[in-house]
């Protein structure tokens, strides 16, 4: 329930789930939670890793802009940035537009 909560509050489509250490375990978007009401799943009693979708794809921290944006294309909304198993940060289409020249603040400037 924290979860689909975070989600509407804050207009976030969807997130990765990770372990104590932060390792990425998956991913959890708003298709999932939909798909776990619609099976009467119990949002409060669930826990993340009863909605996740462990197959869910992440990029790395080298993984070029064109590929990323071939990605997004595709239909990801959202990709964590994995380095060393563990998630560091994710990217949405709204960073790939800001990381163009003229279009906002650089990436690395911040909201």
């Amino acid at each position: 329930m924290d979860v689909a909560i975070e989600m509407v509050t804050s207009h976030v489509g969807g997130a990765p789930v990770v372990g104590e250490d932060y390792e990425f375990l998956g991913f959890i978007n708003e298709g999932d939670v939909i798909r776990a009401i619609d099976k009467d799943m119990d949002l409060k009693q669930a826990r993340a890793g009863d909605i996740l979708n462990s197959a869910f794809v992440g990029v790395k921290e080298d993984t070029s802009l064109s590929c990323v944006a071939r990605m997004f294309e595709m239909g990801f909304q959202i990709l964590p940035v994995v380095q060393d198993g563990k998630v560091v940060r994710s990217i949405t289409r709204h960073d790939l537009l800001r990381a163009q020249p003229g279009l906002g603040p650089s990436v690395d400037e911040g909201s």
